[in-house]
């Protein structure tokens, strides 16, 4: 983190303890107080403003002004009621924060938090800010405690290709990031989002979309234990890194439709990440794909219901790539993981392919190295793989019992390799014994003429 974010919001949170306050207070009003720059520096760029209401909405009209807590928050909720579509239950603190925060302690928070924004004016700091509360809010039970690291995220945007005008789907956003990155990579994307249920988490997705000035274009339907898509919806392209383990009353619901045989799955299962997977599968359009990070049972489970998963999307010839990443990917556990690629639109013949994200040939990790799975899939995409990538057909991996641990194929390929050297020997052997009857004749036909 930059030196001057980081001091910013040690000497806030410092403080805010001093008064007995939570870290995640602080957080809760620095993502509204940015929030609300946002929105009313684009709405000045269109011309619009912020109608002011007493003591007014518009942030900096307001902020450069010494009002009260409760006047920011009236500020802020006349700011939601205004585009209650996009800020909907966002802008607003919690109890404690605003209607309940002492004038000394507020004054502290904002001027320091002015000052700063005077110093550092650019939308990037927002960005930088963003990224370090993102990583704060990462306890057990948040769903910033798993959020996938940019490496990853960029290969699984890259492989997914995604064009101008297709639709993209992230049935557990998280914190956005996903889409996020999908949202900056494509210019007119129609991106979907089931908005997760903690509320800091929410505000760091909108916030995303906001920088990005995107923020209309995501589609936010709400999940959590009573609500989730009422109807079947397909879509173009699907990324996601869905809870992992069994269900449990605390869970989220299943996103939404499941059909046909992956109904069946998912009901035989107490898997949250099976009922994912099932509804994954069942939102794909005819030719979509979707990059989905699983954890490590999949590539060799002994759970019944994950094996038959497993093998009903090999036998349907929708597994593309597998990519086995490291055991400390995530903040908050250590379960290893792996990304699936699917494809509804494989030939019969086509192969698939497996890398191994956690070691090289030599062991050692290197998974660091940003660049290495976005160069994995450019060499896929031109057909140019390296000796990290191995392939097999879909026809291997059945007769394999459809084990997907990389390592598995690696030494199927360096079978074939043999096979070939041996083969090499035999043809050189023939192309020798050929020479030998030459040498012979043209022996004979010498001693014949003596």
């Amino acid at each position: 983190m930059k030196a001057h974010i980081k001091d910013l919001l040690h000497k806030l949170t410092g403080y805010y303890q001093r008064y007995g306050r939570r870290p995640e207070s602080l957080y809760d009003l620095l993502l509204s107080l940015m929030m609300w720059e946002l929105v009313s520096v684009r709405e000045e760029a269109k011309g619009n403003g912020l109608k002011n209401t007493d003591p007014g909405m518009a942030y900096q009209n307001v902020m450069r002004r010494s009002v009260t807590p409760k006047a920011i928050a009236t500020a802020l909720r006349g700011c939601e009621k205004q585009y209650s579509a996009l800020l909907k239950g966002l802008m607003l603190t919690d109890k404690e924060n605003l209607d309940n925060l002492p004038d000394e302690l507020w004054r502290f928070t904002s001027d320091t938090w002015i000052y700063f924004r005077n110093r550092h004016g650019d939308k990037q700091v927002l960005i930088d800010v963003a990224d370090y509360l993102e990583t704060q809010v990462a306890d057990p039970r948040s769903e910033a405690g798993h959020l996938t690291p940019k490496a990853v995220v960029n290969a699984m945007v890259q492989y997914l290709v995604v064009e101008d005008g297709t639709s993209v789907y992230d049935p557990y956003p998280r914190t956005g990031n996903m889409l996020a990155a999908v949202a900056e990579k494509i210019n007119s994307a129609r991106i979907k989002g089931m908005l997760p249920a903690e509320r800091l988490t929410q505000k760091i997705m909108l916030l995303r979309f906001l920088l990005l000035g995107k923020a209309e274009e995501l589609l936010i339907d709400c999940v959590n234990n009573e609500t989730k898509m009422d109807r079947a919806q397909e879509f173009d392209y699907i990324i996601s890194n869905p809870p992992f383990g069994t269900r449990n009353t605390a869970d989220p619901a299943l996103p939404g439709v499941i059909t046909g045989n992956w109904l069946r799955m998912a009901q035989g299962s107490n898997r949250l990440d099976v009922g994912f997977i099932c509804h994954i599968l069942s939102s794909l359009s005819k030719k979509g794909k979707a990059a989905v990070i699983v954890p490590v049972i999949y590539l060799s489970s002994h759970n019944t219901v994950v094996e038959a998963l497993v093998k009903e999307i090999v036998d349907m010839n929708l597994l593309d790539m597998v990519v086995k990443l490291p055991g400390d990917l995530f903040a908050n556990t250590k379960i290893a993981s792996a990304i699936l690629f699917f494809s509804k639109s494989r030939k019969d013949n086509q192969p698939v392919y497996f890398m191994d994200a956690a070691v090289d040939q030599k062991g050692k990790q290197f998974f660091d190295a940003e660049s290495k799975l976005g160069e994995w899939i450019d060499q896929i995409k031109t057909n140019t793989a390296d000796e990290d990538i191995w392939s097999t057909s879909v026809s291997i991996i059945k007769q394999n019992q459809y084990l997907l641990q990389p390592e598995q194929y690696k030494q199927v390929r360096e079978l074939k390799e043999e096979l070939k050297t041996a083969q090499q020997l035999w043809e050189a052997c023939e192309e020798l014994e050929q020479q030998l009857i030459q040498s012979r004749q043209v022996i004979k036909q010498f001693i014949n003429q003596q």
